[in-house]
């Protein structure tokens, strides 16, 4: 039976039955729904999960705001792709810089065998022309030039620049080029003697002796002897 808010009334008894019942109309009015309340409020969710292409996403609510980016956990490697076809050969690239020397290697063994010899060079420019030589006898303390050859002490000198009153043993601007040496078995006197006993007969004998030629004599001493003994020749004709 339904539950009777009114029954029972003071001072009536009731049965165990009809008490039972009241509790059951209670427990049938307890469990019916009562009448809809009024809408509660929007509740805040998730709207969209928006992945950004680059292992990250990012979440979106629905109150407009968001939260991340989070980064998504590496997957399994997957399995190796199949070959792909082989792309169209580029154009050739700019050459490259040289490298830098590699180190220098053994030496080789030496050749036992001459190489053919080479075609001759050019010949040089010619050099500028050289200072005459000149005979300037015995140095008797006075100006000499480049070129002048003296004999002082039995020696002979020559000057490599100009020198003025120096002795050519103590001054550097002269150049020695013989040191007398020791007697030979026929001396300069001797020599002389003999030539003026040779000389010394007729005019035929002495006009008949011929002087040195001394176009070819290059050597300054032998000049210089030659020289002397065509003067000696020549004092000797008559």
């Amino acid at each position: 039976m339904p539950y009777d808010a009114n029954w029972p009334q003071y001072g009536e008894d009731l049965t165990s039955h009809q008490l039972r019942e009241q509790w059951n109309g209670v427990a049938a009015l307890a469990s019916q729904p009562g009448p809809a309340g009024p809408r509660g409020p929007e509740g805040r969710g998730i709207s969209e999960i928006h992945y950004n292409g680059d292992g990250t996403f990012t979440v979106h609510m629905t109150d407009a705001t968001s939260y991340g980016p989070f980064q998504l956990p590496a997957g399994v490697p997957g399995r190796d792709g199949i070959d792909g076809v082989p792309g169209v050969p580029g154009e050739k690239g700019e050459k490259g810089d040289p490298g830098e020397p590699g180190p220098a290697g053994p030496a080789g063994a030496d050749s036992t065998v001459a190489g053919p010899a080479g075609a001759d060079g050019a010949p040089g420019i010619q050099g500028p022309p050289g200072t005459g030589v000149q005979m300037r006898g015995n140095w008797n303390g006075g100006s000499y030039q480049p070129g002048d050859v003296v004999f002082y002490n039995g020696n002979v000198y020559v000057a490599m620049e100009p020198c003025d009153s120096a002795t050519p043993d103590t001054d550097n601007r002269w150049r020695l080029l013989s040191i007398v040496g020791p007697p030979g078995e026929v001396t300069a006197q001797q020599l002389a003697d003999a030539l003026s006993t040779a000389l010394a007969g007729t005019s035929a004998n002495t006009n008949a002796v011929e002087l040195l030629d001394t176009s070819g004599i290059t050597d300054p001493f032998q000049l210089m002897l030659a020289n002397k003994l065509n003067e000696l020749i020549t004092a000797q004709r008559r």
